[in-house]
């Protein structure tokens, strides 16, 4: 036997080692779904007004830190609820499985939230006063006017 399938066969015999993949397999999620989330949402635009006197305006967007506090929150309570509702294996298993799933979806509706939001932010008709809404908690917004 090749050392591989021996190291497999000792991994599979150890108590737990389902659970402990799927956990791991959870915190890969959350962190690689925390790396997408930041490099979709940074992103910028800006225009210009040709008035008597130009002036330009900028939106600078960026990852929330609110969204990992978010993650994290997230994380902790599915092995929370692990630890106080599974009555067995499968259960602590679905538990996992569906949180890594909601985790997924709430950092995808945080990227389409921030990217609408941007979009949709009349920066052409600016005239340096009004409101718009910020994406808080999907992402942090800097406004530059010149």
């Amino acid at each position: 036997m090749s050392q591989v399938q021996d190291a497999q066969t000792r991994v599979a015999a150890l108590p737990g080692a389902v659970m402990v993949r799927r956990i791991r397999r959870l915190l890969i999620v959350a962190l690689s779904g925390l790396f997408v989330y930041s490099a979709l949402v940074t992103a910028s635009r800006g225009a210009c007004t040709d008035d008597v006197v130009p002036s330009c305006v900028q939106v600078d967007m960026h990852p929330s830190p609110a969204m990992a506090f978010i993650v994290v929150g997230m994380l902790l309570w599915a092995l929370t609820r692990v630890l106080r509702r599974a009555d067995d294996e499968a259960a602590a298993l679905r538990i996992l499985d569906r949180s890594a799933a909601v985790m997924l979806a709430v950092l995808l509706l945080a990227v389409i939230a921030s990217q609408l939001w941007l979009r949709l932010v009349p920066l052409e008709n600016w005239s340096g006063t009004g409101w718009f809404g910020l994406p808080f908690p999907f992402s942090t917004v800097e406004l530059k006017s010149y």
